[in-house]
């Protein structure tokens, strides 16, 4: 688990903004909130050493978005983007109750979805304001 990781100092891993563009025909070029990368393998990523540009998947263990007026996107496109890249966890914050209520409930309220990579395809679960434990106050810290 990404958090675990990053809360004993695990070596090899650190925050970035970057640019997620894989070399595909078919896709979007992406720039998550937050990035958490694999410096042991960043050496084989071709544009690293000349611009913030990840192009594999493996180079990313988490990605953080923060839910925006366009939220289908990330409750959505991104999902199935990131799964296909093969991003371990994507995790989707929701504190301004943006979403649509099949994804964050009704009464909305604020949602943070923990999205981890099971094969090919992300399992959900879903937090809400009274359920944030110690493992979301790393976004905190890093935001």
């Amino acid at each position: 688990m990404v958090f675990t990781l990053l809360q004993n100092n695990s070596p090899g891993l650190f925050l970035a903004l970057v640019y997620i563009y894989p070399f595909a025909d078919a896709a979007t070029v992406r720039r998550p909130d937050i990035v958490v990368l694999d410096e042991t393998v960043l050496n084989r990523e071709p544009l690293w050493e000349r611009e913030p540009v990840i192009t594999m998947g493996r180079s990313i263990k988490l990605v953080v978005e923060v839910v925006s007026s366009k939220w289908e996107t990330d409750y959505a496109r991104k999902v199935e983007e990131y799964a296909l890249l093969g991003i371990p966890e994507y995790w989707i914050v929701d504190y301004r109750r943006l979403g649509g209520v099949a994804f964050i409930g009704k009464p909305k309220q604020p949602t943070f979805t923990v999205c981890q990579l099971v094969e090919d395809t992300y399992t959900q679960q879903k937090y809400r304001l009274n359920q944030l434990t110690h493992r979301f106050c790393l976004v905190c810290n890093f935001a």
